[in-house]
């Protein structure tokens, strides 16, 4: 399904009225791609957004319900009633196929081999500001980690992360501020300048290997 996706929820109560998804089959026809990035309160969300019409408006709303899909009046409601953080919880866009959806990121984990080069000439041959993915966060390194071993558990896989002029200041190519830094000191020897995710740690460290070295890698773009 292209466009925009909403996480499907069974039987939410939507506490400020008392009413139930249940009720006509309201909003039974949103989903969402499988994978990463539902919204956990998703019912305290919406009830608010439900209890802040008045009667009038919700009689209005509900009244219209055979005139758009269920979806786009779960869109037009929120768009009127909720605020930017709701919105960009509830709503979210849809990634290249393969791909996984966090955070306003979208992420592709590919298994085929290449040098740090080749790699990150893949992820930018996907268009729309992709690169070699930078991981900024434990929360962002901890869903990558599980999703790699989904698939995996022995490889290392690169990461965006370079010292370009080979002299220990690293960057990541996406030009994201370096401040997440969880390095596995034990590769630091040698002429090793490109950064990989480290299969040792379950993908939560990382490792300082060389740039030409053959391996998988993930990629990274925001929609």
């Amino acid at each position: 399904m292209d466009g925009y996706h909403i996480p499907r929820q069974e039987g939410i109560k939507l506490q400020e009225r008392g009413t139930t998804q249940a009720e006509e089959g309201r909003f039974s026809e949103c989903c969402c791609q499988p994978g990463l990035g539902h919204t956990r309160d998703f019912k305290g969300k919406l009830g608010r957004a439900l209890g802040a019409l008045n009667s009038k408006q919700r009689s209005i709303f509900w009244g219209k319900r055979k005139m758009a899909p269920k979806c786009v009046r779960l869109l037009l409601l929120l768009s009127c009633v909720a605020g930017p953080e709701v919105l960009s919880d509830l709503v979210r866009p849809s990634c290249a196929s393969g791909w996984f959806y966090y955070k306003s990121h979208c992420y592709g984990y590919f298994r085929k081999m290449g040098n740090w080069s080749h790699a990150e000439l893949e992820c930018q041959s996907y268009g729309n500001g992709s690169h070699l993915a930078s991981v900024l966060n434990q929360k962002e390194a901890s869903v990558i980690s599980k999703y790699i071993i989904g698939y995996q558990r022995n490889l290392p896989v690169w990461i965006g992360l370079h010292d370009p002029q080979k002299n220990q200041l690293w960057r990541w190519i996406d030009g994201s501020t370096q401040l997440y830094t969880p390095w596995n000191h034990k590769s630091e020897s040698g002429a090793k300048h490109c950064a990989a995710l480290n299969p040792k740690d379950k993908f939560l460290t990382w490792n300082k290997n060389r740039c030409s070295d053959y391996q998988h890698f993930l990629c990274k773009y925001k929609p």
